[in-house]
């Protein structure tokens, strides 16, 4: 899906108004967009290497970096989603015992 997944409707138009204030919006609305499917894939990501690592699988921090969180492939335009936010994410810092 690429980056033009996380638009609504076409993904070749940014906003269908001249209005600087609208052009405006829909740029701030793509990078909230853009940022909450960051923070929650790091978290996604952060939680499979707390589990890799519970494993007993060896993880060094130096290949953490080689992981991007801005995948979108996963992403359902059009379907429900649930938030709660009552879940609190875990402490990565605490929970890892990662070499240094």
């Amino acid at each position: 899906m690429g980056n033009k997944g996380l638009s609504f409707g076409n993904p070749y138009t940014l906003v269908a108004s001249n209005d600087p204030e609208e052009q405006e919006k829909a740029v701030k609305y793509a990078d909230i967009l853009a940022n909450s499917v960051m923070l929650q894939n790091t978290i996604d990501i952060s939680n499979v290497v707390i589990q890799l690592v519970k494993e007993g699988s060896f993880i060094a921090r130096e290949d953490l970096k080689y992981i991007s969180p801005l995948l979108t492939e996963h992403i359902k335009r059009f379907g429900d989603y649930v938030v709660d936010l009552s879940i609190k994410p875990q402490d990565a810092n605490k929970s890892l015992k990662l070499p240094l």
